[in-house]
């Protein structure tokens, strides 16, 4: 799911640091801790998102109260994941980032 930041209004982004989730940057993935280990992260470790739309690069993986199962990002930014036609993220995939990839 994507998100506003406190900083933003829009799509226009005045801050990188969002007041409201304590978080001092705008390139993350935010997962449920549960769901961290289980795909066997790391905080703050360089992921790449992707499905067949689109991908990001270099996402750090954080964590925070998300339902177990969802992920957190921020708009405008992961709109590159989502269809032109749909309002939902469709099997978006977390990888851990390769240097060669």
């Amino acid at each position: 799911m994507t998100v506003r930041s406190e900083g933003q209004f829009n799509t226009v982004v005045y801050e990188e640091e969002d007041l409201y989730r304590a978080q001092d940057r705008r390139d993350i993935i935010m997962l449920h801790a549960s769901e961290i280990e289980r795909l066997g992260f790391q905080v703050d470790q360089l992921v790449r998102v992707h499905n067949s739309v689109g991908e990001m690069r270099w996402q750090r993986v954080r964590p925070f109260d998300v339902r177990p199962g969802n992920a957190l990002m921020y708009c405008p930014e992961a709109n590159v994941l989502v269809p032109a036609t749909s309002t939902r993220i469709e099997n978006a995939r977390v990888q851990e980032h390769c240097r060669n990839g």
